[in-house]
């Protein structure tokens, strides 16, 4: 009986932390291509790399491209200009100079 009760509150507690983060995001829309990245640490990495002339390329890191015009929710903006934002269930971690 603890178990299902355990799973359930478990259940219940990502449902509210899931609604409460999007509740306080703000709406946005990709302008240019961009790598969606898992940490911070990855967009970092991935913007360095892109500066080199081999470019950077899609990695574990940053795993998906979101095309311009795909809308998301942003959550969270830092002050070296990086967004997390918030696309199909997931959150991710972009240049935030391609979100507007």
């Amino acid at each position: 009986m603890q178990t299902t009760v355990g799973a359930i509150l478990g259940t219940t507690f990502v449902v509210l932390a899931a609604s409460t983060s999007a509740a306080f995001a703000k709406p946005g829309v990709i302008t240019r291509e961009a790598f969606a990245c898992t940490s911070w640490a990855g967009a970092y990495v991935y913007t360095l790399a892109s500066l080199t002339e081999q470019g950077a390329k899609a990695n574990k890191n940053c795993p998906i491209r979101l095309s311009a015009g795909t809308k998301v929710e942003i959550l969270e903006t830092d002050e070296n200009n990086y967004v997390m934002v918030f696309v199909d269930g997931r959150k991710w971690w972009i240049d935030g100079g391609r979100v507007k």
